[in-house]
């Protein structure tokens, strides 16, 4: 597990300003399966498949190689997978972070992590 150090009871403050149509485009909430010790199944958040935000990834991803990577890594995986968490964390440089774009796949990426974390909200 990453831990983020991002506070999730701000975190959930910042969902509230999101408007629900795009909060929608961007995540849907999944169904996480019982694991180890834990016999409940939990609310999972993930990416919207056929959201906007994919497509905003995929047609982003034409201009900037490092995002097209990530894409690709989510579109074989399904899923905010380790080698796109690694690829963040190693190659940030190579996302161009001064671009507006990318603070936003940064920004999206990390609440995304940060929320699969530490969401403990039974299904």
């Amino acid at each position: 597990m990453y831990k983020t150090h991002i506070d999730f009871k701000k975190q959930y403050e910042v969902y509230k300003q999101i408007n629900s149509n795009t909060f929608n485009e961007i995540w849907l909430f999944q169904q996480s399966l019982p694991i180890r010790e834990r016999k409940d199944t939990l609310k999972y958040l993930g990416f919207n498949h056929s959201g906007k935000y994919i497509h905003f990834l995929n047609e982003y991803g034409k201009e900037n190689k490092a995002v097209k990577d990530y894409v690709n890594n989510f579109n074989i995986a399904s899923d905010l997978g380790p080698s796109m968490i690694s690829q963040v964390i190693m190659n940030y440089k190579t996302f161009q972070i001064e671009d507006i774009k990318s603070k936003l796949l940064i920004a999206i990426h990390y609440l995304t992590l940060n929320d699969q974390n530490l969401r403990k909200e039974k299904y």
